[in-house]
């Protein structure tokens, strides 16, 4: 009967040796998990010009940002090819969520042109951030006082108003273009990197028109540096009252140009969830809110899942507008 005992409780003893040896093993190994992404500042790569819109936006997005990855946001241009070079840089570097692009509805544009080295396969949406209206100006000495002088004098004068913007086929392109053959009537198209470089050259009496946001030239227009012929909203914005829509000049056209937040293929499931979150956060903080307010811009807080299937629609339904463009 001893004999028995003093099995069993040696028996014991050793199991109890061997459990708390694993827990140890268990506990060593939880020390040595990665630590809890971020853990080093986050690069947000803007492809717009100093001054545009995109700018602006991923600058207000990146301070208020920061509160919620608890690491610093840089903006960094990379300007060039209507967006393509930043969209390249991006996805040229790690898919680890530390480099992130400050993506717009142009982003369909590069996806759909002939030849396109990148399609919506190669990159991870994020968030939707904002939805801003089209607007279209005119110098302050202009004949053009609405859309109506400007489609009147366009069809008087075939294909000799000349029409400045974002890009060559970017989303003001297109945009313009669809309203052009809504309402009838031929533009040569005055491509910039930029859209605050597209405004300074319609400011500057170089071009006839150009293609715009609203927050983008409120300040100039109050200043009277330059006429805002109309924009695409259901109806008139309340910061411009004097300022008509398209619809109620006659067309019925509504368009908005959004903005969001991209990266490289690849990122880790747990990481996009994280920049996912904390961009749906960030968006909806009072901060950015009234950002948004004070530019007269929509919040579009699109989940990775909804951005992916707006920018597949957008890329479709954009290609043969671009492939008509880009032969012009």
């Amino acid at each position: 009967m001893n004999r028995k005992w003093t099995k069993i409780l040696a028996f014991v003893l050793i199991f109890s040796f061997l459990l708390v040896g694993v827990m140890g093993c268990g506990t060593k190994s939880a020390k040595k998990e990665t630590p809890k992404f971020p853990t080093k500042p986050i690069t947000l790569v803007c492809w717009s010009a100093a001054g545009s819109p995109v700018d602006v936006m991923s600058r207000e997005l990146a301070k208020v940002l920061e509160k919620y990855l608890g690491q610093p946001v840089n903006v960094l241009t990379k300007t060039g090819g209507g967006g393509a070079t930043g969209l390249a840089y991006t996805l040229q570097q790690p898919a680890d969520g530390y480099t992130i692009l400050a993506a717009t509805i142009s982003l369909a544009s590069l996806f759909a042109k002939e030849g396109a080295p990148y399609s919506p396969k190669d990159i991870q949406p994020l968030a939707g951030v904002q939805a801003d209206p089209y607007t279209v100006i005119a110098p302050p000495d202009s004949k053009f006082n609405d859309m109506k002088d400007l489609v009147k004098w366009a069809k008087e004068n075939p294909g000799k108003l000349t029409v400045t913007g974002a890009f060559a086929g970017g989303a003001h392109h297109v945009n313009f273009s669809k309203f052009a053959k809504l309402a009838g009537f031929d533009f040569q198209w005055i491509p910039f990197e930029g859209g605050s470089e597209a405004v300074a050259d319609v400011m500057g009496g170089h071009s006839m028109a150009g293609q715009t946001n609203p927050g983008n030239v409120k300040g100039q227009y109050e200043g009277k540096k330059l006429k805002i012929l109309g924009v695409t909203t259901d109806k008139r914005l309340e910061s411009l009252p004097n300022v008509p829509t398209f619809k109620e000049l006659g067309w019925d056209y509504e368009a908005y140009h959004w903005r969001g937040i991209i990266a490289k293929k690849g990122i880790p499931d747990d990481v996009v969830k994280i920049l996912e979150d904390a961009l749906l956060k960030a968006v909806k903080d009072p901060q950015f809110q009234d950002y948004l307010k004070r530019t007269e811009q929509l919040s579009w807080p699109k989940t990775a899942a909804e951005l992916g299937k707006v920018i597949q629609e957008d890329t479709d339904g954009t290609w043969e507008i671009v492939k008509a463009l880009m032969k012009k």
